[in-house]
C-alpha cells in the first residue's frame, strides 16, 4: 500500500490562498497609506502589521516547500505492514538522487487530536491540534549508486487512539477526531528534504 503525499495540486491551492491573503493585506495597507495613519486607531495598525508579517512567513515557508518539491519530486511511502495500536508501523521509501549527500533520514511519528473552536462571532472556527504522542528516530539511508532506500519502523504504544476521522471532517467540531502523521527530513546542501504523510492506524487487535 502506498500512502498519499504532498502533490502539486495541493501546493497550487495553498499558493492561491496565501496570495489572496497577501493581496488583502497589501490593499488594506495601501488604503491606510493614502488616508494617513494619524487618523487610524493603533489597534488597527497592530492587527494589520501582524497579518502582514504572517503573510510573509507563509510565503517564505511555501516557497521553501515548492523548491523542495521541484528539487526532490514526489516521494511515495510504501506501507509494508498495516499499523495498529499496540503493534508496529513498518514502511519504506526511496530517496531521490538529489538527496545523495544525506546519509541519515530523520522520521517523526505523531498522534494528534483535532477539534474546532468557534470564534466569538460564531461565524467561523479555529482548528486546534493537541499532540498526544510523538516519537522521533533516525534511519540510515542505504545507497546503491544514486538510488537510496530507507526502511522505517516504529512501535505504536497501547492505550493511544486509532485513526478515527478524516482531516476535513468537521461534522462534530466539539468532539473532533484523532489522526496519525509521519514527517521525514534529511539535511542536504541548499533546500533540505522534507515530506509529510498521513498514516492510518487501526484499533488494537
Amino acid at each position: 500500500m502506498v500512502a498519499a503525499h504532498e502533490n502539486k495540486r495541493s501546493l497550487a491551492l495553498e499558493w492561491f490562498m496565501v496570495l489572496v491573503w497577501v493581496a488583502v493585506c497589501a490593499a488594506a495597507s495601501g488604503v491606510l497609506y493614502r488616508r494617513g495613519t494619524e487618523t487610524v486607531p493603533l489597534w488597527v495598525l497592530i492587527v494589520l502589521g501582524v497579518m502582514s508579517l504572517f503573510g510573509v512567513l507563509l510565503l517564505w515557508g511555501l516557497a521553501h516547500r515548492t523548491i523542495s518539491m521541484a528539487k526532490f519530486g514526489a516521494i511515495a511511502l510504501d506501507i509494508l505492514a498495516p499499523a495498529a495500536i499496540g503493534g508496529r508501523f513498518v514502511a519504506a521509501l526511496k530517496v531521490p538522487p538529489a538527496a545523495r549527500a544525506a546519509s541519515v533520514l530523520g522520521a517523526e511519528l505523531a498522534c494528534l487530536h483535532v477539534r474546532w473552536q468557534r470564534t466569538n462571532d460564531r461565524e467561523s472556527s479555529n482548528r486546534i491540534e493537541k499532540e498526544l504522542h510523538r516519537e522521533r528516530r533516525e534511519f540510515r539511508i542505504e545507497w546503491a549508486g544514486d538510488h537510496g532506500q530507507v526502511h522505517l519502523q516504529f512501535a505504536i504504544p497501547p492505550g493511544l487512539p486509532h485513526s478515527d476521522g478524516d482531516e476535513q471532517d468537521e461534522e462534530d467540531p466539539a468532539q473532533g477526531f484523532h489522526f496519525w502523521r509521519l514527517k521525514i527530513d534529511a539535511n542536504v546542501p541548499g533546500v533540505d528534504l522534507a515530506r509529510t504523510y498521513p498514516v492510518q492506524v487501526a484499533p488494537a487487535a
